[in-house]
């Protein structure tokens, strides 16, 4: 009897002839699946997201290279003072947490190379034994043909939604920035400020002891005195851990920890700006808000992966057969059907449905927590510019009044504690107004963020 080792000569030479055959038949459903594979490519990128952003906020998100490093763009100078301006470019190129959330876009651009791959075609060979013959299959997934589309456009809505959210982190990114370092000078003036405050009241503190000692006030008077030196002192170290949080703050969201310089802050001054009506606003954000779109597509990503998961319901193989016998090569096609008997996907098309609704509630809670931040970022911006242009409205007469006080002082017509006293009150003036600045401040930010494009 002869062995499969006797054989193999004449089982090499029926192999050499059969799969060649096969393959020919099969060519034009190979070439298919590579030319179907081809099509799909990444319409949203970096690229997308840095214009995106420049787009709506003016800034630029363009970091060179794939390193970790710190990156400081040519539009920066530390030398200088850090202004707002290079806080929010330092903070787009370096901050850690949006870089990584770049990733994601390459991720979902990853899952749309995948859903536009179909499976390969499985080849079989069965070797002759005693009288069978040498033969060969070749199966491919035909569902996989009708489900391609859904599963393609899934993945391009997909990532359209990736992309949109990350250009809302990049405008929550800038809009975080600003207001690190609105609340940078602020903490920084009042630290001035404190400081200030500690050596007036100190100052009257003692004139107050001075005259309790001579008799001319009370006790109580004298102790209030005391009191009131203490709490300029509580303010002060309050004053001084608050600029160092602040600092901490915007040292972190922009990236710039590793930096070894003390940079100081190049403020400058902010007046109010004109805004539209709360209604435009309103319609402004309904377009622009890009968490809003992505709340939208996500609606439509559920609906085209309910259609995926009715595709399921009937599964369809292609078969290509050949074998070898007396010489001759015998091809033939076939299939193989899953008859949907007692699977139909039911659970998943119910499953489908469900995420359907949960995203159409989703985009409503989405809209209405925008008009939410549209509407109290506008009223919080129409305070701060009414509270500023309440102290700017006495800030002329006020700067003359230390000026007077002195020379009141020097002509004797007021005492020392007089003008002591009408310098604490100009200096709590002052931070009173520098706080109104930095709160018009932070308004800007949180509108500019809550209507989705810049308007201010």
């Amino acid at each position: 009897m002869a062995t499969y080792q006797d054989l193999n000569p004449l089982v090499n030479k029926k192999i050499s002839l059969l799969v060649p055959s096969i393959y020919k038949v099969g060519i034009g459903l190979i070439l298919l699946f590579v030319i179907c594979t081809s099509c799909v490519s990444a319409k949203f990128d970096e690229t997308y997201i840095s214009n995106s952003i420049q787009e709506l906020s003016n800034y630029n998100t363009a970091r060179e290279g794939n390193s970790t490093e710190l990156q400081i763009p040519n539009s920066v100078n530390l030398n200088d003072g850090l202004s707002q301006e290079e806080s929010i470019t330092l903070a787009l190129y370096n901050n850690a947490q949006f870089q990584a959330d770049l990733i994601d876009l390459s991720l979902a651009n990853a899952d749309l190379v995948s859903a536009g791959q179909l499976p390969n075609p499985l080849l079989s060979i069965i070797f002759p034994t005693g009288s069978d013959p040498l033969k060969g299959t070749l199966n491919f997934a035909i569902d996989a043909l009708w489900q391609r589309p859904f599963r393609v456009k899934t993945a391009h809505l997909e990532s359209e939604r990736t992309a949109l959210n990350i250009v809302n982190k990049g405008l929550l990114l800038i809009r975080d920035t600003k207001i690190a370092y609105a609340n940078s000078l602020l903490a920084n003036e009042q630290m001035l400020f404190g400081d200030e405050n500690i050596q007036l009241r100190s100052r009257l503190a003692q004139i107050i002891t001075k005259q309790y000692e001579a008799g001319e006030i009370s006790q109580m008077e004298a102790s209030l005195a005391v009191s009131d030196s203490t709490l300029a002192r509580q303010d002060a170290i309050r004053a001084l851990n608050k600029a160092q949080v602040a600092r901490s703050q915007l040292i972190a969201i922009t990236g710039l920890d590793s930096v070894s310089k003390d940079l100081g802050l190049s403020g400058s001054t902010y007046s109010p700006r004109i805004i539209a009506p709360l209604n435009a606003l309103l319609d402004t954000a309904y377009t622009k808000r890009t968490d809003l779109k992505a709340a939208q597509i996500a609606i439509e990503i559920k609906g085209k992966q309910l259609g995926w998961e009715k595709s399921k319901i009937i599964s369809l193989m292609g078969i290509l057969s050949a074998r070898r016998e007396s010489g001759e090569i015998f091809v033939g096609p076939g299939f193989s059907v899953g008859l949907p008997i007692f699977n139909w996907n039911k659970g998943n098309i119910l499953r489908k449905n469900a995420e359907i609704k949960q995203a159409a509630w989703q985009y409503i809670v989405v809209k209405r927590n925008v008009t939410l931040e549209v509407n109290q970022a506008y009223n919080e911006y129409k305070t701060a510019v009414e509270n500023y242009e309440l102290w700017q409205s006495n800030a002329l007469a006020m700067d003359r009044v230390p000026e007077q006080a002195r020379k009141a002082f020097e002509a004797g017509e007021v005492s020392y504690f007089f003008y002591l006293e009408t310098l604490r009150r100009f200096s709590d003036f002052k931070l009173r107004s520098v706080d109104a600045e930095a709160a018009m401040l932070i308004g800007e930010a949180k509108l500019n963020y809550a209507v989705g494009t810049k308007q201010l």
